[in-house]
């Protein structure tokens, strides 16, 4: 997902850092002979995009009190629960901006 949004920003030569907190979301993504579709799709189009963009993938400790990890978790155990297939672009892209830019807002800053 964020990679998806690093590509509709459509702004060259800026940087972005994704904060990974699985080791295994991240190794697979670094491995080069993962098969696995998501890694592949996420290797690719970071590939794609340092031709334009500055970008790190960062693994961070899970369960650490990083504030919007702590977030992240909550949200993602919460989803699991429904036990649905998400569907991450059934949100207007406009409306999932505000949304992201009102919970920085109140909650990080």
């Amino acid at each position: 997902m964020a990679i998806d949004w690093i590509i509709s920003q459509r702004k060259d030569k800026t940087s972005y850092d994704i904060h990974v907190d699985s080791q295994a979301a991240f190794h697979a993504v670094a491995n080069k002979r993962t098969t696995q579709p998501i890694a592949v799709y996420i290797r690719k189009k970071m590939i794609d995009l340092k031709k334009t963009t500055e970008m790190s993938l960062i693994w961070i400790k899970g369960h650490s009190g990083i504030k919007g990890n702590e977030r992240a978790e909550y949200l993602a155990k919460t989803a699991a629960r429904y036990r649905n297939t998400i569907q991450y672009n059934s949100i207007p892209l406009p409306l999932s901006k505000r949304l992201i830019k009102n919970y920085i807002n109140i909650n990080i800053i």
